[in-house]
């Protein structure tokens, strides 16, 4: 599997809408429920709905989950990062 271009990734986020997550934004660019990353990462539905409610909130996941996210979305660990 081929990772996502990360500036591609990034110019697809800065278009949406402010208010959708990166979560949300990746399970819409890879049309997958929160189910589905649930079943395939063993993250527990209901983190993945508080990390798909706040940005914040999943910028202060564990390492684990991010790593799970990371290979699930074969995407840049810098997604995950906070700048501000």
């Amino acid at each position: 599997m081929m990772e996502m271009d990360f500036t591609s990734l990034l110019d697809y986020f800065n278009k949406k809408e402010k208010d959708k997550t990166i979560l949300r934004l990746l399970c819409e660019k890879k049309n997958c429920s929160l189910n589905d990353i649930s079943k395939a990462t063993t993250l527990s539905l209901n983190t993945l709905k508080k990390y798909n409610s706040s940005d914040e909130l999943l910028y202060k996941a564990s390492f684990q989950n991010i790593a799970k996210l990371i290979k699930y979305f074969d995407v840049n660990y810098l997604l995950f990062i906070n700048e501000k």
